[in-house]
């Protein structure tokens, strides 16, 4: 039976930029089915928005919901100020943290795939550092144009918890 590795001894190189090129379009940019009202335009190109939306935000997206149909007025404003904070927090508290062990085991994180994706570990240390910043500053802006400035000083508490020092340069 052939091998169904990634890379195989024929064509490894091929191969792994075959499993790079996938990595990006399937995990890094990849498209929603159906895009939720929720975002405009810019935040629609956020590197992992869908696969971060599906893997935490839409928990809060659900959650906000749950509170304007027991009759708490929410604004569009904030909820994205949440959910885009929450995404950001994922990165940048949890992707961040746990690095080192989702590396050992195997773990597809936005942190991880960008020290796959990039050529040194330098980059991927300024790329996550500046995915996380576009999810925090995204969701001050939504904070800011909500009637909840608090949201805003809990994305402001997540920008200065996370430990970059963590990551390999």
């Amino acid at each position: 039976m052939p091998s169904t590795s990634i890379v195989s001894e024929s064509s490894g190189a091929t191969d792994a930029a075959a499993a790079r090129e996938a990595l990006r379009e399937e995990y890094k940019h990849a498209a929603f089915e159906g895009t939720p009202e929720l975002f405009d335009e810019t935040e629609l190109d956020l590197p992992y928005l869908v696969t971060q939306y599906g893997r935490v935000g839409v928990i809060y997206h659900g959650m906000v919901e749950m509170f304007r149909e027991a009759g708490v007025e929410l604004s569009p404003e904030f909820e994205r100020a949440v959910v885009l904070s929450i995404i950001g927090a994922q990165v940048w508290l949890d992707d961040v943290d746990d690095f080192a062990a989702d590396v050992r085991e195997g773990q597809l994180t936005p942190v991880t795939a960008e020290y796959l994706l990039a050529d040194s570990d330098a980059d991927a240390y300024e790329r996550v550092v500046s995915i996380t910043e576009s999810y925090l500053d995204a969701a001050r802006d939504a904070a800011d144009t909500s009637d909840a400035p608090i949201t805003g000083i809990a994305v402001e508490y997540i920008r200065q918890d996370g430990d970059p020092g963590k990551l390999p340069r």
